[in-house]
This record gives C-alpha cells, structure tokens and sequence, in this order.
C-alpha cells in the first residue's frame, strides 16, 4: 500500500525514496515529507553509518540489530513489541492432510519451554503464565501427540518406518533459525521424525507462501 506515502524513486537492494502523498485523507497531520530508506543488509555497516549521523533511525521494526550494539553507550529507545511466530502447514501436502498429523505435531511443540528459553533474546519475552492456561492440556503433550500420530498413521496406512522426512521454511531474519531449530528437535523427540530445515530470504519465503509451496514453514509477525 501506499496510504500516506507516495514512491518517488526506487533503486533495488539500494534506496527507497517516498513522497507524501497529496490525496491522503489526513495529509494536514502529516509531519515529514519525504523518507528515504537505504537498503543495507549488513548490520554492522547500518550502525556505522547511523553512529556518523548518516541514518535517523535503526532497528526495530524495519531492521534487527545484534545484541552487541546495545551496549555500546548509545541513548537506546526500547518499547515493547508484541510478536508471534507462526508456523504454517500445508494441508494439500502428504502427509499434512491428516489432521490427526497435524494435532501431533501442535502437541509435541512446548510453547512455554521455548517463550521461556529465549526470554533473555531480542527477538521474544515472556509470556505470564496466565496465558498459558488455554494451552495446558496440548502444550508439549507428549502421550496426546502419540495418540494423535498412531491415529494419523493408520489414516495413511504408514507405518513409523515409512513416515516421510518433513521440510521446514524459515527465514534468514536473525532469531528465525534458533526457533526452527527448538520445533525441529521437540518434534524430533516426541514424534521421532526428521524434519529438514531450509533457510531462505525473507521476499522469497512470502513467495513461498503466497504460493502454497511449502510443507511447513516459521514466519515472524509484529503487531
């Protein structure tokens, strides 16, 4: 969308140029008239570049800087940002048209054990456990995940043997493949299934979804 903001100009993997837009609906509260965004993938360079006063803004929600550059005696602005990352199946995809499948796999991932293990990560904090109540009885579950996937298995006429290797997408954003990686094992646990994870840029992982041409696949949401 454009909503507020026109583009001026546009120079792939460098700048991004807007305007305001004069047909905005609320133009008179409009307080900047142009933003240019430079497109820098390093993070290190970013910071350089903002420390030499050559970038107004850095961070979060449009970049994730390493922990590292927190703590360097900069005048930090922190707020809290709620996330959720949410991890899609793809029901047209064999072996994920099974529901029962799908119910094992919701059971055998502990929520609460990695909020909690990555509290201290840039990218998540806790949760109260007040809100954990609704998940008590599937969270990490492991005998309702057995009873779900020896269901599901007799659905497919598979046996554990002949269960196929899962693919899981996720994206290069920093943080995505420490969460991948904790899905993969809990399921890998429980369920005994390899789960292969394939990390991707982000435009190419919306693609991906976009197109239904992924099994499961991690994808991060800001609100």
């Amino acid at each position: 969308f454009n909503g507020p903001f026109l583009i001026q100009q546009w120079k792939k993997n460098q700048l991004l140029h807007l305007t305001s837009n004069p047909y905005y609906w609320d133009k008179e509260n409009l307080s900047v008239e142009d933003i240019y965004i430079s497109m820098i993938k390093d993070s290190k360079t970013a910071y350089q570049e903002f420390v030499d006063k050559k970038l107004d803004w850095i961070g979060s929600p449009y970049s994730v800087l390493p922990k590292e550059f927190y703590c360097d005696g900069q005048q930090w602005r922190s707020q809290e940002v709620d996330r959720a990352w949410w991890i899609y199946l793809n029901t047209l995809s064999f072996p994920l048209q099974s529901a029962s499948i799908r119910k094992a796999l919701a059971c055998a991932i502990n929520r609460k054990h990695i909020v909690q293990s990555i509290g201290q990560h840039p990218l998540v904090s806790p949760i109260p456990d007040t809100q954990w109540e609704e998940y008590i009885d599937w969270d990490g579950n492991a005998a309702q995940a057995t009873q779900f996937f020896d269901a599901g298995l007799k659905e497919l006429n598979l046996d554990r043997l002949s269960f196929p290797e899962l693919t899981f997408h996720y994206s290069d954003i920093p943080g995505q493949g420490y969460l991948a990686k904790m899905v993969q094992a809990q399921i890998g646990d429980i369920l005994k299934i390899k789960m292969k994870l394939i990390r991707v840029p982000w435009n190419n992982l919306s693609l991906l979804l976009d197109r239904r041409d992924y099994q499961l696949a991690g994808c991060l949401r800001s609100s």
